[in-house]
């Protein structure tokens, strides 16, 4: 007959399993980030072929030239992250404000490019999200950065192709001709924050919920038939 195992040490199996599990989670559920293989400022309604390495959405002194900044991404490496993953995001800082900056927005570009173009000004895509004047500014006095949910558009990239590409733009899309850069600088094309961060699904859930299954599997031999 095999001895039935006490509650006690059964328990300690359950906590054993259940710190292993979130350990593993901890390990696990951490964002692979990538970096822009290629990144630029390009102009709208403005001189063709800007080569200016500073980031800029917005508009500039020279009235009428209205600049945005385009980061393109390669994928080919991380395709089955990005097939699990739970959430993917494009994070930037603001890191400089001239005049009065522009509510801005993040465009998802259509097509599989594998590097930034000046045709990258006017592409179509879709807008992922806005964020005001305000919330911009904000986030540049506190050092942090913007986050917008690009999860679907990724995904669909990485199916598609082997590249993700997102322009960052005034809202206006116009310059208000004052004489002045009325701009946020997101860095420049060799030390902007610009990334995707891939986020996997939690993992630490289904672990615990193993490490439950032990407890009451190893429960069951305290249970025995008199007259045995």
């Amino acid at each position: 007959m095999i001895a039935p195992i006490s509650l006690r040490r059964s328990v300690s199996v359950f906590l054993f399993i259940a710190t292993a599990g979130v350990l593993s989670a901890t390990r696990t559920e951490a964002a692979l980030t990538l970096s822009p293989v290629t990144q630029g400022r390009v102009t709208l309604g403005g001189a063709v072929g800007e080569n200016n390495p500073e980031l800029l959405v917005g508009d500039s002194s020279a009235n009428g030239t209205v600049f945005t900044s385009v980061f393109n991404f390669s994928l080919s490496s991380s395709t089955a992250e990005i097939a699990a993953a739970n959430q993917i995001t494009f994070t930037i800082n603001p890191t400089a404000q001239n005049d009065v900056g522009p509510d801005i927005r993040l465009i998802a570009l259509n097509g599989d490019g594998s590097a930034v173009d000046m045709l990258d000004a006017n592409a179509v895509g879709v807008t992922v999200g806005t964020f005001t004047r305000a919330v911009v500014a904000s986030a540049l006095s506190l050092g942090q950065a913007l986050t917008f949910d690009v999860t679907e558009w990724v995904k669909a990239d990485a199916l598609a192709g082997t590249h993700t590409t997102f322009r960052l733009e005034s809202t206006s899309l116009a310059s208000n001709n004052d004489g002045n850069s009325d701009a946020f600088v997101f860095g420049r094309q060799d030390t902007s924050t610009a990334a995707l961060n891939i986020i996997p699904e939690p993992a630490s859930a289904a672990l615990v919920g193993l490490g439950m299954v032990g407890l009451v599997a190893r429960r069951r031999p305290r249970v025995s038939c008199a007259g045995g």
